[in-house]
């Protein structure tokens, strides 16, 4: 049976901290990687709420220009985020400074006993890179897993 999950996040703070390539920069480096075998998965620019993921290489500074593009164009950025060497991730959706979300597609950890989401594994490796030093708070954290 499918199994779909993701963590939405509410953000407050200084916008500039907030935009997809700020958060984006912090994810990377806390460990995260835009790897995917050989490219990056992202949104395009011009993807207007069609989710046509695309897939090429991509040096960080391009993903950096892409995500910046996708947030002047007032567009859902995306891009595919993994923690290495397990291979966990997913795609990471920016709707606007303040929401994200984690759709937890790329070999989705789950609890041994259960099978359910270890959706603390997750909130354990994001929160830290999202907090910024204190300079942004995350009001709001909604886990959520469907079959």
């Amino acid at each position: 049976m499918s199994v779909s999950a993701y963590i939405d996040f509410k953000l407050e703070g200084v916008d500039f901290l907030m935009t997809p390539a700020a958060i984006f920069d912090r994810l990377i480096g806390h460990g995260w990687t835009a790897e995917d075998h050989g490219g990056v998965s992202y949104l395009p620019l011009g993807d207007t709420g069609q989710y046509d993921w695309q897939k090429k290489i991509l040096t960080l500074d391009e993903i950096h220009q892409l995500l910046s593009e996708k947030y002047n164009a007032k567009e859902v950025a995306g891009v595919s985020l993994t923690i290495q060497p397990e291979n966990i991730g997913g795609q990471l959706l920016m709707f606007e400074p303040k929401s994200l979300s984690l759709s937890l597609s790329i070999n989705r950890r789950t609890l041994l006993q259960s099978g359910h989401t270890d959706f603390s594994w997750y909130i354990e490796n994001v929160v830290p890179a999202l907090d910024a030093g204190g300079a942004i708070q995350i009001i709001s954290i909604v886990a959520t897993e469907v079959e």
